[in-house]
């Protein structure tokens, strides 16, 4: 019984994101994105992806054009389940605000599609712990403090995607990372080699 309980339910989820706010989930778990207990539901991406977080199984999340800006206090958007963010109409934009981390993969997998991650800190756009996968299609990562990615363990793949004016581009520390169908990285500024770093590991281009 005690281990009936102790396990979260597996469902699978799809989210529409309806706020540009940044604002956590009420009752991550609850198989509801809402972050507001007073307003009609109100879901934002952060909400979704602590929803989806804590239910197993992989979701996915729909995100409508315009600009989401991370709240300073916030922080990251922590990744922790098989999780999908796509964006469904006109220009996706996710923004660090020059402070934050965009998206940060501490387990599980990530699959991002026509989204622009832009102006993260200096920690970069991107993080992948070990063990983890993230998928870039169609992604742009751009005008970051830090490198637009770093890899320290996991599997990243970024196909049709562009890497540009950010203060690094790929730091590839143990994991793999593979570019493809086009990716571009340019005008990537940082002393000792903007466009990418490899300290272990390999990049496959």
């Amino acid at each position: 019984l005690s281990v009936w309980h102790s396990l979260r339910p597996v469902r699978a989820l799809s989210m529409n994101v309806n706020s540009l706010d940044d604002a956590a989930d009420l009752t991550p778990g609850d198989s509801s994105c809402d972050s507001d207990p007073t307003a009609a539901t109100v879901c934002t991406i952060r909400a979704a992806i602590e929803e989806a977080n804590a239910l197993a199984g992989s979701d996915s999340i729909n995100i409508p054009g315009g600009t989401y800006v991370l709240s300073s206090t916030l922080g990251s958007l922590l990744i922790t389940s098989g999780i999908t963010l796509q964006s469904i109409s006109g220009l996706t934009v996710i923004d660090g605000g020059g402070t934050n981390r965009t998206l940060y993969v501490q387990s599980g997998s990530l699959a991002l599609t026509g989204v622009m991650l832009q102006a993260a800190g200096t920690l970069g756009s991107l993080r992948l712990d070990t063990g983890t996968a993230a998928t870039l299609s169609d992604v742009t990562l751009a005008s970051g403090l830090g490198p637009a990615a770093v890899n320290t363990g996991g599997t990243l793949a970024l196909i049709n995607s562009t890497i540009s004016g950010n203060a690094g581009g790929i730091s590839n520390f143990t994991g793999t990372t593979t570019l493809s169908n086009t990716s571009v990285i340019s005008n990537n500024n940082a002393t000792g080699g903007g466009g990418g770093s490899v300290t272990g590991g390999a990049v496959q281009v």
